[in-house]
């Protein structure tokens, strides 16, 4: 995965057109590590099915990164419709775990685990679909904005709750209609004459 990861950021969305196929057969592998690992609540002696709850936890961190990663570069535009959904409906599944901790697992109770996540929502919703349009299938904006309230108020990290109001800023940013200005103060080109507010 990290090495899946520095490609990405080395070619950027040259990977997904270069080598459609090989691509999205990396980046679906690491969507589907991200959905294991943050939905596995079964606990057995301390492990996790194959691992230890600190090894699913650095592995949950790497998906999220990686997968933040390809959209933030660009890749996530390029990504067919079909992909693009499943991983949108993963990453709602994993912002939702973690305002429930007591159905979430074990790994995604993890500081750097929470904030990849969350930053992987926020690049998602940034990046937007094939046709130009923007993330709305399955409400990722309204997930990732009541997950976000969420750890702000509860979560005893500075780190995640300064993340989760990074996260909120953008939401805000976004879900907000907002009107131009009314009136564009500009300054006057020449000292001889007093300018005065115009409106454009």
């Amino acid at each position: 995965i990290q090495t899946f990861r520095r490609v990405v950021l080395t070619l950027g969305s040259g990977v997904v057109l270069a080598q459609p196929r090989n691509s999205m057969a990396c980046i679906m592998m690491v969507a589907a590590c991200l959905y294991e690992t943050t939905t596995t609540t079964t606990c057995t002696n301390g492990d996790l099915g194959w691992g230890t709850t600190e090894e699913m936890s650095l592995l949950s961190n790497d998906a999220a990164e990686t997968l933040a990663c390809c959209f933030s570069t660009g890749g996530g535009t390029f990504l067919p419709d079909k992909h693009r959904a499943t991983i949108e409906s993963i990453v709602i599944k994993c912002l939702s775990s973690l305002s429930e901790p007591l159905t979430s697992s074990i790994s995604s109770h993890h500081s750097l685990t929470k904030m990849a996540i969350l930053q992987l929502g926020v690049n998602i919703l940034c990046s937007p679909w094939k046709d130009g349009g923007a993330s709305s299938r399955g409400n990722l904006s309204t997930t990732l904005k009541r997950t976000a309230m969420y750890l702000r108020k509860n979560d005893r990290n500075i780190n995640v709750a300064a993340s989760a109001s990074s996260a909120l800023c953008v939401c805000d940013a976004l879900m907000t209609p907002r009107s131009p200005p009314l009136v564009i103060v500009t300054r006057s080109t020449t000292t001889s004459t007093i300018a005065y507010p115009t409106s454009d």
